[in-house]
């Protein structure tokens, strides 16, 4: 699996229309620290590589899938934080503190 620096280089070689920083930069909180920070204003050629709202079959969850199906092959995948917001996570070894709050009861996991 890449490292998140080394992660960085490849997807602005691959994407040079969109922006890409190390997790941290979004929270100093270490919850983000093990990831890539990226979100609106950036594009795969022309089209927008994130759209949250769009129904089309070239997004996930609001990511292109180019970018989702390129940070696979280095061990990553692509998260919504909010509308304008993606974390690229590694998909092995999570950030502990990335595990999803159950406290307020809107998650309820299978048993």
């Amino acid at each position: 699996m890449a490292t998140v620096t080394e992660l960085i280089k490849l997807l602005n070689k691959r994407f040079p229309k969109a922006w890409f920083k190390e997790g941290e930069d979004f929270s100093a909180s270490g919850d983000y620290d093990k990831s890539v920070w990226t979100g609106e204003d950036s594009y795969v050629g022309k089209e927008r590589m994130f759209d949250y709202y769009s129904e089309s079959k070239k997004y996930s969850f609001g990511a292109h899938n180019s970018l989702c199906d390129f940070v696979e092959k280095y061990g990553y995948y692509v998260e919504c934080y909010d509308a304008g917001t993606f974390f690229i996570f590694p998909s092995e070894g999570e950030v502990e503190s990335h595990d999803i709050d159950t406290s307020e009861g809107f998650y309820d996991p299978l048993p």
